[in-house]
C-alpha cells in the first residue's frame, strides 16, 4: 500500500510518526512538504527536517509540485495535516480514503463567536459534503481532546472521527537519578511559542507567587513571539529580573501549560508509554 502524508512542512511533532511509516511501508510512504520549513523556527534552532530522504519538496520546482499532485491523487491513502482540504479534491471525488489530521479549531472563545468563518476557512464545499456524508471515505484524526466536539458543532465528520495524537519519541535513560543530580537545583523551564492561547504569562504569574511565598527558585522562558516584548515588561514590573529569564537553554523541571483537555470518558493517556490505542473509533455525539 502506498501511503502518503501531506502538510505544510515536516515538523518535530510528525517526524517520530513518519519514521515508524518508514520502517512499515518502506519506499511505499512519501512526505510531501508543500512550503519551506517555518524561518522563524530555524532562527530559534529548530532543524530543517524537510531534508530528510522520504521528503518530497513540492516547492521546489514544478516538476516536484507535479509529482506531489500525482502522489496526492494516486496513493491508496492519504493523511492531510495542516493544509487547505481542496488539495485533495479530487481524491474526494474519487472516493478515495482520505484522513484529515487536526488540532481543535476553537482555541479561544473569541473564535466561538463565528462558527461560519470555521467552515469557510477548513473546508472548501466538496470537502463539507464529504466530511458530513456517512459513505464517503473522508475521516478526522484528533490530535486533541476536544477536536471531534469542535468539528461536530459544524456538522463534521460526526462518528468519522478517531483518535490520534503526536507520538513523540519515547526516551530511556539508565540512570535517571544521574541525570536529575546534574540538573541546576531549584530551576524550572518553560519553553513554547509566546502567543497568547499558549499562556506564557501564567508561567511569569507562577514565578511571582514563588517569589512571594519565598521559595528559592529560577524560571527559564524560551520561545519567540509576538508577546515578547510583554513578558518583558511583565519581567520587569514585577521585579523578577533576578530570578526569571528569557534564554536558549534548560532546567531542572520542565513546566508544562495546558489547558485541562481529555478525552471524554478516557482514563488513560495516549501514549506509547502507556498502551496508545490510536486509530480507534471516537464516538463524537454529544
Amino acid at each position: 500500500m502506498k501511503l502518503v502524508f501531506v502538510s505544510n512542512y515536516l515538523n518535530h511533532h510528525q517526524m517520530p510518526l513518519a519514521q515508524e511509516f518508514i520502517n512499515i511501508y518502506g519506499e511505499d510512504f512519501t512526505f510531501i512538504a508543500m512550503t519551506p520549513f517555518n524561518q522563524a523556527r530555524l532562527n530559534v534552532g529548530y532543524r530543517d527536517l524537510n531534508s530528510m530522504p522520504f521528503v518530497l519538496r513540492a516547492y521546489e520546482s514544478p516538476e516536484t509540485l507535479s509529482q506531489a499532485r500525482r502522489l496526492i491523487n494516486e496513493s491508496e491513502c492519504l493523511i492531510i495535516g495542516g493544509m487547505p482540504v481542496n488539495i485533495v479534491s479530487s481524491r474526494l471525488e474519487l472516493g478515495k480514503i482520505t484522513f484529515m489530521q487536526s488540532e481543535r479549531f476553537f482555541k479561544g472563545p473569541f473564535l466561538k463567536k463565528d462558527l461560519g468563518r470555521f467552515v469557510k476557512y477548513c473546508m472548501y464545499r466538496g470537502g463539507r459534503s464529504a466530511a458530513r456524508s456517512k459513505s464517503s471515505k473522508f475521516y478526522l484524526l484528533c490530535s486533541g481532546a476536544f477536536t471531534a466536539w469542535d468539528y461536530n458543532l459544524c456538522g463534521l465528520f460526526r462518528n468519522k472521527a478517531y483518535r490520534w495524537g503526536y507520538f513523540t519519541e519515547l526516551k530511556q535513560y539508565d540512570d535517571i537519578d544521574n541525570l536529575i543530580s546534574r540538573k541546576e537545583p531549584s530551576s524550572i523551564l518553560w519553553a513554547g511559542r509566546f502567543i497568547n492561547w499558549k499562556h506564557p504569562e501564567l508561567a511569569i504569574k507562577l514565578a511571582k507567587n514563588l517569589r512571594d511565598s519565598n521559595i528559592n527558585f529560577s524560571l527559564k522562558i524560551i520561545g519567540s513571539g509576538e508577546m515578547l516584548d510583554e513578558l518583558s515588561n511583565m519581567i520587569n514590573a514585577l521585579n523578577l529580573n533576578d530570578s526569571v529569564k528569557i534564554l536558549t537553554r534548560g532546567g531542572g523541571v520542565f513546566l508544562l501549560k495546558k489547558s485541562a483537555e481529555r478525552w471524554r470518558k478516557l482514563k488513560y493517556f495516549y501514549s506509547r508509554q502507556t498502551g496508545a490505542r490510536a486509530g480507534e473509533l471516537l464516538l463524537t455525539k454529544p
